[in-house]
């Protein structure tokens, strides 16, 4: 991970500009689960990222940011938050007549969580934690330049988060799931230079 952060580092000092952006909106169960009577909470990222060549039509971008995701249950009564560094590689964006379209991919590395039931705790506990902290992730956004750095859009990130209940570490175990999390929301990004 070091070395990984390390050339992700080289590579954004040869970038041509630089931003900042946040997000909030929704983040909710995507998929069917076992959860019981899921809703969304409230996600949010801060983070930085560096263009490749701002004034082109199609460009190349990296970002990284902190976020927080993930739902609640019990009628929105609990909620699970997982709090991870996001660093989205692969970032490609269309600029025509200031209305912006992006597609980005990446990864998730779990720093945290929080608000486990009690169910969770027994069957996950720090097993969870230990095995499965890296989550691949995609999203896009559709927004409007307002002003030359001000970008104002609609977005739409999604982690796929792997829970393993079991002693192994199996993709064909009885007691592992893939579920998607993740919504809607607004974003704001400001060109720095």
């Amino acid at each position: 991970m070091r070395v990984l952060i390390l050339c992700l580092f080289l590579v954004a000092t040869y970038a041509n500009a630089f931003f900042a952006y946040g997000n909030l909106g929704d983040s909710r169960l995507q998929c069917k689960n076992n959860v019981y009577r899921p809703a969304g909470i409230v996600g949010y990222t801060l983070g930085v990222g560096v263009f490749d060549e701002p004034e082109n039509i199609v460009d190349y971008k990296m970002s990284f940011g902190l976020t927080r995701a993930g739902y609640s249950y019990d009628d929105g009564d609990e909620s699970v938050s997982l709090y991870m560094l996001d660093i989205n590689l692969l970032s490609w964006s269309v600029k025509i007549h200031n209305v912006y379209v992006e597609a980005f991919g990446g990864f998730s590395y779990l720093l945290t969580y929080s608000n486990f039931s009690d169910y969770m705790e027994e069957k996950v506990g720090e097993k969870f934690i230990d095995q499965e902290r890296i989550y691949p992730k995609y999203g896009y956004r559709l927004g409007y330049y307002v002003m030359d750095n001000l970008l104002v859009s609609v977005t739409a990130n999604y982690n796929v988060v792997h829970w393993r209940y079991g002693k192994t570490r199996s993709w064909a175990g009885n007691n592992n799931e893939s579920l998607f999390i993740g919504g809607f929301g607004l974003s704001v990004q400001y060109n720095i230079f």
